[in-house]
């Protein structure tokens, strides 16, 4: 037999999972409207400050294209942010070296 085959059911036709009787499980139970869920529009607070403010300009997932031009522009700010951390901290660090470089230079004329 081919290697795709079932041999434990070969006299067993396959059955299908259709159910003949579709309205038997739904007979007899109420049926209630569908609710519409408004989009969500504005600003939300989720804690102190301004920096906590996160403001929605329209429907959130009504445009796919929108949400990921979005989403790229914010994670290139975290990369510009990153950069300019990372920029600010060596240069500090070089300025704490050269501060320890005078100060020893500094000792040394005492």
């Amino acid at each position: 037999p081919p290697a795709d085959s079932d041999t434990s059911s070969d006299s067993e036709p396959e059955v299908e999972a259709e159910d003949e009787d579709g309205d038997e499980a739904t007979m007899g139970t109420i049926t209630q409207a569908s609710y519409s869920v408004p989009p969500f529009l504005g600003t939300v607070n989720v804690g102190s400050g301004s920096s906590r403010k996160v403001f929605a300009p329209g429907p959130i997932g009504n445009n796919v294209d929108m949400l990921q031009r979005k989403v790229k522009g914010l994670a290139q700010q975290m990369f510009d942010r990153a950069n300019t951390e990372y920029s600010t901290l060596k240069r500090l660090g070089e300025m704490d070296r050269s501060d320890d470089d005078a100060t020893t230079l500094d000792d040394v004329h005492s």
